[in-house]
Order: C-alpha cells, then sequence, then structure tokens
C-alpha cells in the first residue's frame, strides 16, 4: 500500500515529537551535545556566558539572521565563537563559549541547515527532566 507524501511527512515530523528535542544526542544520533553536557555547561559557566548562549538561543528560535560569518577563535586554550546580529535597530555581540558540539550546532545554523525551535530555558528544562 502506497502513502501519500502528506503522510509520509506527518509521520516523520510525529517521530520526531516523540523522540524528543533531536538538539540533545541523547534523542538523536545526529544530535550535536547530551542534555547532561548542556546542564554541565551552564552550572560552570559564568553567568554572562549563560546570558549569551540565552540570547542566541532566542534569536535561532525567532529564526533570525546572523550580520557576518561566525568568528571561530581559540584563546588562552577556550573554543569559542563571535557572532553578530541586529536585535531591531540594535547590533548584538556574542561570545559563545563551545562544548561538545556546539560549533557545528552554530555553523549548521549559520548555513540553514538547523531550525531551532526552543529556547536555552526550554531546552535546560528538558535536559532536568
Amino acid at each position: 500500500m502506497k502513502r501519500s507524501y502528506e503522510d509520509l511527512i506527518k509521520a516523520q515530523e510525529t517521530k520526531k515529537e516523540e523522540a524528543g528535542n533531536p538538539i540533545f544526542t541523547d534523542n538523536s544520533a545526529e544530535g550535536y551535545f547530551s542534555k547532561a553536557e548542556l546542564v554541565e555547561f551552564m552550572t560552570n559557566a559564568l553567568p554572562w556566558q549563560n546570558r549569551h548562549l540565552a540570547s542566541l538561543f532566542n534569536h535561532m528560535k525567532r529564526n533570525g539572521s546572523l550580520k557576518s560569518r561566525p568568528a571561530h577563535i581559540i584563546e588562552m586554550g577556550k573554543s569559542s565563537t563571535w557572532l553578530n546580529y541586529s536585535d531591531g535597530r540594535v547590533p548584538v555581540t556574542l561570545r559563545i563559549f563551545h562544548f561538545s558540539n556546539m560549533k557545528a550546532l552554530i555553523d549548521d545554523y549559520a548555513a540553514g541547515i538547523l531550525r531551532i525551535t526552543n529556547t536555552l530555558e526550554e531546552l535546560y528544562n528538558e535536559a532536568l527532566a
């Protein structure tokens, strides 16, 4: 029995919803970080680092554009990415420290491969559950 295209797409979406957030490696082999890695990073990060990460996820959830290509750097043994975007008429610059596969998440979002559907708070709460 052949199924319609719409049925196939709906079935795939349902499977994704049932499996949990595909950003987490706990839910998908193609994920970017585990729930434990997110909790550990946020627990050990400085408050401004968490604010920058939260701002990035809020911007990505709104499907916002970046003003330039992400600039990946290694400074004092720690890798991070500088990002620029506009929030209305206000320019925003963020520094995101890498944990797990965060660099790939940023690159995939910048390339239009990844669609973010959750805020950092939602992801953190899911990780704690």
